[in-house]
């Protein structure tokens, strides 16, 4: 959504909206991000593996699977079967195939692997929901953001546009 239609929407200046915007960026409360489709250019195969490693080499581990491109998420897990679990997607069966057998052997720690390949999906989504509109946790204190003009009223509106429009970036 264009800056100037949130403006617009608010009835405050272009301006307003762009400083705190840009506030929100700079404090890391919001992010600019390109999102490709990855089924649009052939990644057909997607996959979720558990793994379980030697405890001592788990964090070792993650990070060198973190290096793989085709590995979208490493996660180091506790209370299951498993130390480390991962996502990743393929052009084909057999781009899976070598990279479970050639590429995962060669790192050391890995115990045993389990591979589940997803044969279709339900839901899909590759952004995520806001955080909630009013406050935000950051650096271990809550803050609420509010309009600087006329008192100090909750931007609860601009926030919310803010937080929920479409990735792009300000004008």
């Amino acid at each position: 959504m264009a800056v100037s239609s949130i403006a617009s929407e608010m009835g405050i200046p272009e301006s307003t909206v762009r400083g705190r915007l840009n506030r929100l960026v700079s404090q890391g409360i919001v992010q600019f991000a390109a999102i490709i489709d990855p089924l649009n250019l052939g990644y057909s195969v997607w996959v979720w593996i558990g793994l379980q490693v030697e405890l001592s080499r788990t964090r070792k581990v993650a990070e060198q699977l973190a290096e793989f491109p085709e590995i979208y998420f490493v996660g180091i897990a506790t209370g299951g079967e498993f130390e480390i679990v991962l996502s990743a997607i393929f052009r084909s069966t057999e781009e899976l195939g070598e990279f479970l057998m050639d590429r995962l052997p060669r790192i050391k720690g890995i115990l045993k692997s389990s591979t589940y390949q997803y044969i279709s999906f339900t839901k899909r989504q590759l952004n995520l929901p806001p955080p909630p509109i009013e406050q935000f946790e950051r650096k271990g204190r809550t803050r609420t953001l509010t309009h600087s003009g006329r008192g100090k009223r909750p931007i609860r509106r601009m926030s919310k546009r803010l937080l929920t429009s479409s990735p792009r970036t300000p004008d």
